[in-house]
């Protein structure tokens, strides 16, 4: 997924806000909407196709909510980075965590490749 910036990856302090693109964000969304058809069957009554539905579909709601929050901060001119930490990855579990932070004057953003 690729953030498309302004000329500069971070803003000086009082600098006029900038518009982020995130090109990939409508696929996301109409991917969500996708899934969220057939509604959610309750526990006890779902097929596995039925797990795997619900579970992409509040695991693309979660990302699509921490993304469009840090694009509205950026957009409003907050100094913040979007950080995803390790941690161990198994076979059967994921644990993925998203952090909004708040640029610190001495940390350096580098700009998308």
């Amino acid at each position: 997924m690729r953030l498309t910036p302004s000329a500069s990856p971070v803003p000086p302090e009082g600098a006029p806000a900038r518009r982020v693109v995130i090109p990939e964000l409508r696929a996301l969304q109409d991917a969500r909407y996708v899934l969220a058809r057939g509604g959610k069957p309750p526990a006890g009554e779902r097929t596995p196709e039925d797990c795997a539905r619900v579970s992409a579909f509040h695991t693309l709601s979660l990302l699509l909510r921490i993304l469009l929050r840090f694009k509205q901060k950026i957009e409003s001119g907050e100094r913040c980075r979007l950080v995803e930490r390790e941690h161990v990855h198994e076979p059967e579990r994921v644990v993925i965590e998203l952090v909004i932070e708040p640029i610190r004057e001495s940390a350096q953003v580098r700009p998308p490749a």
